[in-house]
């Protein structure tokens, strides 16, 4: 099957979205969740933040990835403080991110503590609903 132009775009250009409404399609047809975000801050020493980023993208984020619920996962840095970073990671709702088995997250977390060489413990986390998604005028 040869998706239209358009669509093919928005599949190319706008994978989160569309992995987040394949999901919804797929999974809630019945019941709706809200998008959940989930908000981590850390505090890592300037000359380690490229590597812990590195890293975080290496390892956490394809063990993210390959559940059906991440949607998308960004890393901001604080322009003002070189040693914050604050990871933003959207989840399609709170069963999908909760669904993940304990296990997996301390053999990731472990791998990762290993590939930096410290552990960095999250300074703040955080969990928030999409109340409203942003729109385009």
């Amino acid at each position: 099957m040869t998706l239209p132009r358009r669509s093919r775009f928005l599949m190319e250009e706008i994978p989160d979205f569309c992995r987040f409404l394949c999901y919804r399609l797929n999974r809630c047809r019945n019941k709706c969740q809200a998008m959940v975000i989930e908000w981590l801050k850390v505090n890592v020493p300037p000359e380690l933040r490229e590597l812990y980023i590195q890293k975080d993208a290496e390892i956490w984020t394809p063990v993210l990835s390959k559940y059906p619920g991440f949607v998308g996962k960004e890393v901001w840095i604080n322009p003002k403080d070189a040693t914050e970073i604050v990871m933003v990671i959207r989840w399609a709702d709170r069963d999908a991110w909760k669904a993940i088995p304990p296990e997996e997250l301390e053999e990731t977390d472990r791998q990762f503590t290993e590939a930096i060489g410290q552990s960095f413990p999250f300074t703040q986390e955080g969990e928030y609903q999409v109340r409203k998604f942003m729109q385009r005028s």
